[in-house]
């Protein structure tokens, strides 16, 4: 038989495209090779109502070949308009595994409130030109009506003919299942998968399905879509004559992927004092050490597990004495954690620790502090950075991990505008672009970088319950503050508008107006603008302006006043200068200091920028959300600006005119950390991408604890108490101390885990829900039908079972 009559039957083809087709695809995995008429205990339909469903399908098992039962994909899905088709076909990572597609009338599934994969809803054909058919795919989608979108192509080349036709088949299956489970995970191969090199016409773009598994999860990037739009898909069945399904994605979200497991290990502990800290520790190193001798892989889940439900034992209001001690254990294994207890452990016992165990974290992420460490209650701050801090493939792991959370951003705005997703990914794709990521446009960098705060703070709010005691921004970050946190009623309309704002692509950008009117120059005048970085201090740079200045006669001093050069932050020990880059060059050579050129158009912090404060104030000037001053979280909450030395109040007005003060007048990044420590601040944690401003922030809390430290130095904590001096563990607690949850160089999760680890040995509120729902997701998969998990309390070596083991809504 010719693939012509495999892959397409005109008369069923006539059929199905007669009138409108919208059937419901459901994949099954069953690695266990139950029977096809129950559904798996693993599979994350199990508590769906599909029972009634399969109870009425018919069945084909493509795994056996029946001589005579020959089908084609065409007649299948024409049957399955009138009755539930349940087709078994084996799994392609394994020979004795089976899948199971169902599909199935999409009304019937939708009356049992059966959530699909997918849908399949047009279909048609074509004649074939070397694998290419932009017209099947067009009368497809004109079958689906929808001719407006540009969808996902994905394409199965054609089968030589001597194949067996059930072998043609199970491909054709196989693919539907592979896109219906890219659908529930809202993913896409990533830019190394196999691109075909037929492209058809009003696609995005042509992924090529061979026979490598496309749903494992590294081979994936998150699958962006339009606010309000779902992601569509043409699957392409390549033949003498190609048939083409239009495919849109399903109600069913994907189960997110586990925190923690064997390989992503965190064992936190509360203790009464350093005693019983090291008394539980060597507890752990004993299990632990038994756990690498056995080949039971729901042990160490079981050890985390009982480990973070004690911790969280350990602070409930019933418990009589606060945990004075605290420490997270983080490795990559069984092997690795032991070591990072040892060498805990060897801190706990050291003569003199009180420096060591002040501020105690390894790189693999383990920390330890004790009470006399730990910052004090109240005093967490959100940190949210500037712009520029971006990076190609940002935040490209949370959405498997977090795919309920994305679906709530998505249906909220558009999610991939607001992290300018194509952009950083074009730049992904590219080498030679992805140093060029600072070439962005300053609209580009401020959607994303204030993008970035946005997912990071609901992430850390919505999952993990943590709200900060105060907020601050770092330049443009003030309006990501305001926009994260809740304040401004639609924080998404900021990104459309400043896509569009003058503001920011002509005024303080682009063709920089505001300085070509500070500097009275004409339209075609050129303006070579641009900022450095530089290790110098507000007044020696000042000094070297001014000496500049003296060294030339009036008129070159007129020419150098003309090109201006701005003292546009002050950080730490380093300061942004920024206007005409030959100017700012000779300002550098004055100094016999190098800067690091930023390359990025923006007259932000400048003298220039105060003709446009009005227009930024107007710009800002949002509507507050309905209640904002109710909600518990503004409530906990308070705003520090650096245009203001108090507490910025909860007002259009007020809110505005902070903002475009902020961005307007040169930036003191130095006195808003003094401030917010002043205020009550310890605890800044960076809620953005990258670590750039943890980084600061850290620079200039050490380099104020210095200058407080006592002159006199202190080698023991009581001779240090006996004259009346702190010891060192007071002095880094009274410090403050910078955390960041994201950082380029590590993966993302791993870099949110460090973090949230530190938050834990400090004792700031969260939930672990998260992170326990994951590992009893994975122990229901590894231990069905065992005995209930026990816990190993911290009174003693007895072992007790739990009343309840999810704690939801647990607080620690």
């Amino acid at each position: 038989m010719s693939n012509h009559s495999l892959t397409s039957e005109p008369d069923t083809i006539e059929q199905l495209t007669a009138s409108a087709l919208r059937l419901a695809v459901f994949v099954l995995d069953d690695s266990a090779k139950q029977s096809s008429a129950k559904l798996p205990a693993t599979d994350p339909l199990v508590n769906q109502p599909l029972a009634e469903l399969l109870a009425q399908a018919e069945r084909l098992n493509l795994a056996e070949s029946i001589a005579g039962q020959t089908q084609h994909l065409a007649s299948i899905l024409l049957a399955a308009k009138s009755k539930p088709q349940l087709i078994t076909l084996t799994h392609p990572a394994a020979s004795n595994s089976e899948r199971q597609v169902l599909i199935a009338p999409a009304l019937m599934a939708a009356k049992l409130h059966c959530h699909a994969h997918a849908l399949i809803t047009g279909i048609s054909t074509g004649i074939s030109s070397g694998n290419e058919d932009a017209s099947s795919v067009q009368a497809a989608l004109k079958h689906a009506k929808r001719e407006h979108i540009s969808p996902v192509s994905f394409l199965i080349e054609a089968v030589p003919s001597s194949s067996a036709e059930q072998e043609l088949l199970s491909n054709h299956i196989t693919g539907i299942a592979k896109i219906s489970e890219l659908f529930t995970k809202r993913a896409l191969p990533k830019a190394n998968a196999k691109i075909a090199s037929a492209k058809p016409a009003n696609a995005k773009t042509a992924i090529e399905l061979t026979q490598q598994d496309l749903t494992q999860s590294e081979q994936l990037s998150y699958w962006y879509t339009p606010l309000h739009q779902q992601r569509v898909a043409t699957l392409t069945l390549c033949g003498e004559q190609n048939l083409t399904l239009v495919m849109v994605q399903g109600s069913q979200l994907a189960k997110p992927e586990p925190l923690l497991s064997n390989q992503r290990i965190w064992l936190p502990v509360r203790a009464q004092d350093t005693a019983e800290m090291r008394q539980q520790l060597v507890s752990f190193v004993n299990e632990l050490t038994n756990i690498k001798h056995t080949d039971d892989q729901s042990a160490l889940l079981k050890l985390i597990s009982c480990a973070i439900h004690n911790s969280v034992q350990n602070i409930e209001p019933s418990h009589q004495q606060q945990s004075k001690a605290s420490a997270v254990i983080m490795a990559n294994s069984v092997e690795q954690a032991i070591s990072e207890i040892d060498a805990m452990l060897a801190v706990i016992d050291a003569p003199f620790s009180d420096k060591q165990a002040s501020d105690y974290k390894t790189p693999a992420g383990s920390c330890f502090q004790t009470s006399e460490t730990s910052m004090p209650q109240n005093d967490l701050c959100f940190v949210y950075p500037g712009v520029g801090t971006v990076y190609p493939e940002m935040f490209s792991e949370f959405g498997r991990y977090f795919p309920a959370l994305y679906s709530e951003l998505e249906a909220e705005g558009d999610l991939g505008q607001m992290l300018q997703a194509d952009l950083l990914d074009s730049c992904a794709k590219d080498k030679k672009k992805a140093a060029d990521v600072s070439q962005m446009a300053l609209k580009e960098l401020a959607i994303a970088g204030g993008g970035a705060s946005f997912m990071l703070t609901r992430l850390l709010q919505r999952v993990f319950n943590i709200t900060p005691n105060y907020a601050m921004g770092y330049s443009m970050g003030e309006a990501a503050m305001w926009a994260s946190l809740g304040v401004w009623h639609k924080p998404h309309s900021l990104v459309a508008a400043t896509d569009h704002s003058s503001i920011f692509n002509h005024d303080i950008s682009g063709e920089l107006n505001c300085v070509r009117q500070t500097w009275q120059l004409g339209d075609h005048d050129t303006i070579n603008w641009n900022s450095f970085v530089v290790r110098a201090t507000e007044q020696e740079i000042q000094g070297a302006i001014d000496a500049l200045a003296q060294q030339k006669n009036h008129a070159q001093a007129q020419q150098l006043d003309q090109n201006r050069v701005y003292i546009a932050i002050v950080q730490g020990d380093t300061c942004v200068i920024a206007g005409c880059e030959h100017s700012c060059k000779q300002v550098l050579k004055q100094l016999g200091k190098r800067g690091i050129a930023a390359n990025r158009v923006t007259a932000m912090h400048t003298a220039p920028a105060m003709l446009i404060r009005d227009q930024l104030k107007d710009f800002y000037q949002l509507p507050i959300s309905k209640g904002a001053n109710a909600t518990q979280q503004c409530q906990q909450t308070q705003f520090i600006s650096a245009a203001s030395e108090q507490f910025v109040a909860l007002n259009e007005n007020a809110i505005a005119a902070s903002v475009a003060d902020t961005m307007c007048q040169p930036l003191d990044f130095t006195k808003l950390v003094d401030k917010a420590h002043r205020l009550g601040a310890r605890l800044f944690v960076e809620v953005g991408a990258d670590r750039q401003t943890s980084t600061l922030v850290d620079k200039i809390l050490t380099a104020n604890s210095e200058q407080a430290t006592n002159s006199e130095q202190a080698t023991e904590p009581e001779q240090a108490r006996a004259k009346g001096l702190l010891t060192q563990s007071e002095q880094a607690r009274a410090k403050g101390l910078a955390i960041a949850t994201n950082t380029k160089a590590g993966d993302d999760i791993t870099s949110l885990l460090k973090c949230l680890a530190q938050l834990f040995c400090h004792q700031v509120p969260m939930s672990l829900d998260y992170l326990m729902d994951g590992l009893e997701s994975q122990l229901q998969q590894l231990t069905c039908n065992a005995e209930p998990l026990k816990i190993h309390t911290n009174s003693s070596t007895a072992i007790t079972e739990p009343t309840a083991v999810t704690l939801k809504g647990a607080q620690v």
